[in-house]
């Protein structure tokens, strides 16, 4: 059995709202001004105060100092937090010979963190410049 009830078909017509005939011009009103408003905020200025880096944390380290891979990534407090290149800072710290994988991401509002897995060696092979296997 259908469960169709013939709906479509029925004359409903919606009485129009009462209310002042002024609301529509009032909320097209507001609206420019708030747009207006948005565009004298100085934005650049803004981005410069509250969004950079605030802090840049390094884990997973175990031989390697933080300071020497903070400083490998170049990603430094203060920097543009919106234009910052983390898959570049990833393969600047991947060049490091010791990291085995490192990965870089954003860690809360304005932060940035470092993970490194380290390689371990098994074997050290002193000649001249110590060899490292892993």
């Amino acid at each position: 059995m259908s469960r169709y009830q013939g709906k479509a078909l029925a004359d409903v017509r919606r009485e129009p709202r009462a209310g002042s005939p002024f609301r529509r011009p009032l909320r097209i009103a507001l609206a420019m001004l708030v747009l207006g408003g948005l565009a004298m905020v100085p934005w650049k200025d803004l981005r410069r105060t509250l969004l950079v880096v605030d802090h840049v944390k390094v884990t997973g380290v175990r031989y390697l100092d933080e300071a020497r891979i903070r400083e490998k990534s170049k990603l430094v407090v203060g920097q543009d937090l919106i234009s910052l290149d983390l898959v570049r800072a990833r393969q600047l710290v991947l060049l490091e010979p010791r990291l085995r994988s490192a990965e870089v991401r954003r860690h809360g509002l304005r932060g940035v963190e470092i993970r490194v897995v380290e390689r371990v060696p098994v074997l050290t092979v002193e000649h001249g410049e110590p060899w490292e296997i892993d």
